[in-house]
This record gives C-alpha cells, structure tokens and sequence, in this order.
C-alpha cells in the first residue's frame, strides 16, 4: 500500500510557488503545481475576493474568462467554480487563467485568490495563491496654457486683460483704489505739505 500523501501548490504558473501579479486588462495565469496524484485523482478550483482591496468577480477578474490547461496551455478547458475535472496522475502543473477587466479608474492595486482542491485517492488537499491586479490609470492633471483662460481683472472691476495681451501700455497703470482717477492718489499740496 502507497503511503505517499499527495501535495499541491497554487502560485506562479512555472513553478506552483508564490503569489502572481498581472497588469489590468490581461489575463492571470496560475500554476497548479501537484505531485503524487493517484489515477482517477480530480480537482476543483474556486476564486475570491481578497486582501485590504479586494477585487470584485465579474467587475475586476473573471468577466469572461476562467479555463485550465493540462497541456502546458496548448489547449483551455472552461472550468465550472466548485465543479471538479479529472487530471493526470503522478506529477503535473495544471494552468489556471481568468481575465481581468481595464476599468479605466485610478484605484487602488486590488488581490483575489485561486484555491485548487485535489482529491486523490482517500486523500484530499488544497492550496491558495494570490493574484494582484496592477492599476494601469494613472490620474492627470490639465493646466491651460497663458492666454487661453487665465485672466486678470483689476480691483475697481476695469474691464478683465488676458495675460497674453503682454505688459499694459504706458500711462495705463492703476493707481491707489485702482482708480487711475482718484485725485486722492494725485500729490497736492497744502502749506507746503505734500498730501497723497
């Protein structure tokens, strides 16, 4: 009687190991790494949301896509969540791959799982790798260019210059109130003082 235990791995898809990351707007690809597998062995797959940002199925990851690939990705399978499928047995990687969806938002890099369930023989096991979605938008910021929109309006409500329109012509400039009127503003003189 065989008394090896089964082991399977859910990561990166050459090794089984670690967690993935994948650019918004392309496809996740996990490897499920399992060795030991009994004939007649199956596995189930199953994804969720996950982390301080998670993502939301069928808004950020699987739109429209969720297959395996026993084949080293020759061909794809579509994969049922839950539903177990029958693999090889000894040691092999399955691939797992699911869309994530370009939203067009800036928002925060969001993390789902993959947690692959193999039933062999008497036994059963399961492993979890994460995925994080890596926000492709960055915000902007549009500053209009001198003499487009920007404009200057004096204090006394004078008529509004664009700065384009360069320096004010000479004798043009405002004087105190912006009034270029404003005989308070004109020296006089009174008993020999000076008044502004």
């Amino acid at each position: 009687m065989d008394g090896d235990i089964p082991t399977i791995e859910v990561g990166a898809p050459d090794t089984g190991l670690g967690d993935i990351t994948v650019p918004e707007g392309t496809d996740a690809i996990f490897g499920v790494k399992i060795t030991g597998a009994a004939v007649g062995s199956t596995l189930s797959l199953t994804l969720a949301p996950s982390g301080s940002d998670p993502a939301t199925e069928g808004v950020d990851y699987k739109a429209a896509t969720f297959q395996y690939s026993l084949d080293g990705g020759s061909t794809w399978q579509d994969a049922t969540e839950g539903v177990a499928f029958g693999i090889n047995s000894g040691d092999s990687t399955v691939l797992v791959k699911t869309d994530t969806v370009a939203d067009g938002v800036d928002e925060p890099d969001e993390t789902f799982t993959l947690t692959g369930t193999l039933t062999s023989g008497a036994d059963t096991v399961s492993d979890t790798g994460t995925a994080t979605i890596i926000d492709d938008k960055m915000p902007t910021l549009d500053i209009p260019e001198p003499g487009l929109e920007d404009t200057i309006v004096s204090e006394a409500g004078l008529p509004a210059r664009d700065v384009g329109d360069g320096p004010e012509p000479a004798g043009s400039a405002e004087m105190a109130d912006g009034d270029p009127t404003n005989n308070s503003s004109q020296a006089e003189s009174t008993e020999g003082v000076i008044n502004f």
